[in-house]
């Protein structure tokens, strides 16, 4: 993807694991002699959470546009839209700042007559950052630079957490402005109003009933027998329960 060096983001979408073979899958096995293995589990975590703050509206629910998509036969078509989506971001921010040292993602709350496009949604914006920061950190790490690598991954940590906190801010929300927004926003809402039993009831059981170590989708396929909830929706509910856990906890 144009923007990224050392990894390529689209090869990581909603996976809570790195796919076999890929750049992070090799340095979680401890492969590489300059990236400890887990400091890189680490730093997996912070892209896993970040792709999905990219992905997710306001109520941590997948977009629809994705939803569509997670079908493992259209999975190619749901790359294809993220790194498109994902590359408006960085090649946004890139233009402001070059292909330069990352800067503190706080500044992104100063570009809002430079740059109208990052300001209108914070969220988006910061997961982004997250993202490009990380792929920094790892090749800082890779070239021997101590200091790249602590700003990398530093920023990268809280562009993710702020990614966050735009959600569910009264702020953030405000930024998002546009009618279309909101009527999608409160079309979100309504729906999430409507099967919150039901997700709760789903994710309850899988806390008490199944191993968190399964992957996303054999979990789902064992909850689809308990719940009139889709494959695709069950599997939704099992990564955020497991991305909740992983930010209180550490780990799943």
């Amino acid at each position: 993807m144009k923007g990224f060096i050392t990894f390529d983001p689209a090869d990581y979408l909603l996976d809570d694991k790195p796919p076999k073979g890929t750049v992070w899958d090799s340095w979680m096995k401890g492969d590489s002699p300059v990236i400890d293995a887990e400091f890189a589990w680490v730093g997996y975590l912070n892209l896993y959470l970040a792709i999905y703050s990219f992905v997710e509206d306001e109520t941590n629910t997948i977009l629809e546009e994705y939803m569509e998509l997670l079908d493992p036969d259209k999975y190619d078509q749901a790359q294809i839209l993220f790194t498109e989506e994902l590359s408006c971001f960085t090649q946004e921010f890139l233009a402001l700042i070059g292909n330069k040292h990352p800067f503190p993602p706080s500044k992104f709350e100063l570009l809002e007559e430079t740059s109208p496009f990052l300001s209108a949604d914070l969220a988006r914006t910061n997961a982004a950052y997250s993202i490009w920061c990380l792929d920094r950190g790892i090749e800082g790490l890779l070239n021997g630079s101590a200091v790249d690598a602590a700003r990398g991954f530093t920023y990268a940590q809280i562009a993710c957490d702020l990614a966050y906190e735009y959600k569910g801010s009264a702020s953030g929300e405000s930024r998002v402005n546009s009618a279309a927004s909101d009527m999608g926003r409160k079309g979100a809402r309504a729906r999430h109003i409507e099967t919150h039993q039901l997700k709760r009831e789903a994710i309850d059981h899988w806390k008490a009933k199944i191993d968190p170590a399964l992957p996303n989708e054999k979990a789902a396929q064992l909850l689809t027998k308990v719940f009139p909830l889709s494959h695709r929706t069950l599997s939704a509910y099992v990564a955020q329960a497991k991305r909740e856990k992983i930010r209180s906890t550490g780990k799943v």
